[in-house]
């Protein structure tokens, strides 16, 4: 049975989580830091690491209004005189680690998206080894919003996937 004082565990975690993504970002583009990095990972691997940053910032922004929208549902619905128990939910400790796996995963989504990005430019002969910033900001915007919207992108890929089935059984 869930119970209220979880919304202060999601809303630490959500903290956590958002602080310690910006540090990094702030911290990945420190000269010294990011000529380290790309010097040891390579220049694509070091950008992918921020884009799977970016991608789990947008999944803990999002979080954190999914997580504000559940608690007033659920504070309206504690209100009627007899509050249905399908619509009164309070989190639970596994909805605790629910919210870290979707940070997690969207971080994971955003690469793949990106991967899927950067073999598109691959296809149209786009020298991929040297990123303007237009591009970078475009793949950076693009793994945020995949982390923003990680439902409708798992949508998006099992479309494709489905279409790429049915197309290879024809």
């Amino acid at each position: 049975m869930g119970d209220i004082k979880y919304y202060k565990y999601i809303a630490s975690l959500l903290m956590v989580a958002f602080i310690v993504e910006i540090i990094l970002l702030l911290i990945f583009n420190i000269p010294r830091v990011s000529q380290n990095l790309e010097s040891f990972y390579g220049i694509k691997k070091a950008f992918v690491i921020q884009l799977f940053i970016w991608s789990a910032l947008g999944a803990t922004i999002a979080c954190s209004l999914f997580m504000s929208e559940d608690k007033e549902i659920n504070e309206v619905e504690s209100l009627k005189e007899k509050p249905d128990p399908t619509i009164l939910r309070y989190p639970n400790a596994i909805d605790v680690s629910l919210y870290l796996q979707r940070i997690i995963t969207s971080g994971v989504l955003g690469v793949i998206g990106a991967l899927m990005l950067f073999a598109g430019l691959i296809f149209f002969e786009v020298n991929i080894e040297v990123l303007s910033l237009r591009h970078k900001t475009f793949f950076i915007i693009f793994c945020f919003l995949i982390g923003m919207f990680q439902r409708n992108f798992i949508a998006y890929l099992s479309q494709i996937f489905k279409k790429f089935i049915e197309d290879k059984n024809k």
